[in-house]
């Protein structure tokens, strides 16, 4: 198993960054985050945010934090539990309310072999050229090729087209973790666990990680112009004030 980089983490402005060589990665999901506030949603978007607005209506603001809540936690626990397992813990010792969502991904956690087959886990992997980081499940061997592994869970079974969001963010982690460990990934898997039924497992292949990466590219150009023109925390633009300098006048960027 390769070491995994664990790394200095700092909150702004509920946007995750990790810290590195003393400069200030955004994380993958905080790109995602602003790119979606700032750029707009897609229409697969819309639906999903128009389903959730029907869902809180229904069942009250209250009831549906408390869900929200419970489901951060869950993931957090699901997530600890199977890293326990994967470096070679004496297995997965599931609370009552996380047993369906155990026993849903065990199909899958059986088919590897906990040190023999894993690389990484839970590991930091950075991208320096394009400036983000993330913090990646798993890269194991899977059917005898190494694969990055992302873990989720869901309380019904998921279409591949409601996963956009997780595709993009499985190609920006291969394109780092190739970076960080050199290993020459090409190919990724999304397992998703619901209760009472097998985890989903959703293969993505080389081709396809080249098109979403594609698309990845234009988050991260998208975030990097956005910040350099405004306060991403608070949505304040920047302003540009003129100093006098040994070249004459330089334009400079400064916070509100």
């Amino acid at each position: 198993m390769l070491d995994s980089h664990y790394v200095e983490t700092i909150t702004e402005g509920g946007l995750d960054y990790f810290l590195n060589n003393g400069q200030k990665f955004p994380s993958v999901t905080t790109i995602l985050k602003v790119v979606a506030k700032y750029r707009g949603i897609t229409l697969s978007g819309w639906k999903n945010q128009r389903r959730l607005s029907s869902w809180r209506l229904r069942i009250g603001e209250k009831t549906a934090d408390q869900i929200r809540n419970d489901s951060c936690q869950r993931g957090i626990e699901f997530h600890q539990r199977i890293a326990n397992y994967l470096r070679g813990g004496k297995g997965t010792q599931w609370p009552q309310d996380l047993l369906p969502f155990g026993n849903s991904i065990k199909p899958t956690l059986l088919q590897l072999a906990p040190i023999k087959d894993v690389k990484v886990v839970e590991g930091i992997v950075f991208h320096p050229k394009l400036r983000y980081a993330g913090k990646v499940d798993a890269i194991v061997k899977w059917q005898g090729n190494l694969s990055l592994m992302e873990w989720k869970t869901a309380n019904t079974p998921k279409k591949l087209e409601w996963i956009r969001s997780y595709l993009i963010q499985s190609a920006a982690y291969i394109a780092a973790a190739n970076k960080t460990y050199n290993l020459g990934l090409k190919q990724s898997l999304i397992v998703i666990a619901t209760p009472n039924r097998d985890a989903q497992v959703f293969f993505i292949s080389l081709e396809e990680l080249k098109i979403y990466f594609r698309e990845w590219l234009h988050y991260v150009e998208f975030f990097w112009a956005l910040k350099s023109s405004m306060n991403i925390h608070t949505g304040e633009p920047l302003k540009l004030v003129k100093v006098i300098g040994a070249n004459g006048y330089k334009p400079i960027k400064l916070s509100p």
